[in-house]
């Protein structure tokens, strides 16, 4: 299925000319090797490595830890996937790209916003049950429509939203009490960083 999935979202004969594609390691390129001319991996695709993942000390992750929670005070992070949900003008263009099976589609579609419901769910848990010097720090994926979460932040006193930001993910994980992910490599990040998901 993962596969499935990952050739779905590189398909390297339907892009433009000029697109090239960063994967993070040997699988993934071996995956496209199997699906896909040689000239044409070579000519599109690049292995970069996970560029998220970045080692450091326990010294720096102190220093990260105690520099975000000076600027967001004592948070729970929820990390959002919802691109199909939150912005479908994008989310559809993409989706028609990659999944002509319409029915495949409809099952995405209707997992990931039974998969939003339980999100909404746990922020309303939070809300309820946090002290209240805690904040609940959505972070938005770059695929979806930001406007949603401002929604819910008006509806919430304790929701702060972050957009796009200069900082990594990393960071808010480790300033976090602790991540809440779905279907996201957060929680791999989380992981490895050691913060309670």
């Amino acid at each position: 299925q993962r596969k499935r999935t990952f050739l779905k979202r590189h398909p390297l004969n339907k892009f433009p000319l000029k697109t090239k594609v960063f994967v993070w390691g040997r699988k993934q390129i071996e995956i496209l090797r199997e699906n896909y001319n040689s000239d044409l991996i070579d000519e599109k695709v690049y292995v970069s490595g996970a560029p998220r993942f970045r080692p450091i000390k326990q010294s720096h992750k102190d220093f990260i830890r105690k520099r975000m929670r000076k600027k967001y005070g004592k948070y729970v992070l929820m990390n959002s996937n919802f691109g199909v949900s939150t912005s479908s003008s994008l989310s559809s263009t993409f989706a028609r790209e990659i999944w002509k099976d319409i029915y495949e589609i409809i099952d995405y579609e209707i997992s990931e916003l039974k998969t939003l419901e339980t999100y909404l769910d746990i922020i309303k848990f939070l809300e309820k049950n946090l002290d209240d010097d805690f904040k609940i720090l959505i972070k938005v994926h770059p695929a979806e429509d930001i406007r949603y979460y401002y929604y819910l932040e008006k509806l919430f006193k304790k929701v702060f939203i972050v957009g796009k930001t200069s900082l990594p993910i990393s960071d808010f994980i480790l300033g976090s009490i602790f991540s809440i992910s779905t279907r996201c490599t957060t929680l791999i990040e989380s992981k490895i960083l050691n913060t309670q998901s």
